[in-house]
């Protein structure tokens, strides 16, 4: 999984961790025309990134290649770039619904405890609360 994330878009490698997290068998960098594909059970996808469409013209990327990877027993997933960035879990719930999955019955954590960065010792701070200290630091004109 560390190479996905050094060798592949970060984006989709973002999303594959989540649907790896959710349960889903991930792929990256498939061929050159499908950077991703997932699968669940007997379903299986194809992501599309709209950043990625590669071919002769319009017709060919939006119309044509989905219907080509449908034909022959894919199911082709249009992945907005606005959307994978802006809410990328809502994202692979949406894409895990559309798998089999049942995500949306259960709570889903992505991390299941903070990384060393993210706590006061890797910051170099003690593993103390200052919470009082703040409450009590009240300007004069506060009474």
């Amino acid at each position: 999984e560390s190479q996905d994330v050094v060798d592949f878009d970060p984006m989709l490698a973002d999303l594959a961790l989540r649907l790896r997290k959710l349960g889903a068998h991930v792929t990256l960098g498939f061929t050159n025309r499908i950077p991703m594909a997932v699968s669940y059970g007997a379903k299986s996808a194809v992501i599309i990134p709209d950043w990625n469409l590669v071919g002769d013209d319009l017709s060919e990327k939006v119309r044509l290649r989905p219907a080509l990877l449908e034909a022959m027993g894919w199911m082709p997933i249009q992945v907005h770039a606005l959307e994978i960035f802006a809410d990328p879990q809502s994202l692979a719930l949406r894409i895990g619904e559309i798998l089999g999955m049942e995500v949306l019955a259960k709570a889903q954590t992505l991390f299941d405890e903070p990384s060393f960065e993210e706590t006061a010792a890797g910051w170099g701070e003690a593993n103390s609360d200052n919470d009082q200290r703040l409450r009590n630091d009240k300007p004069p004109h506060w009474g």
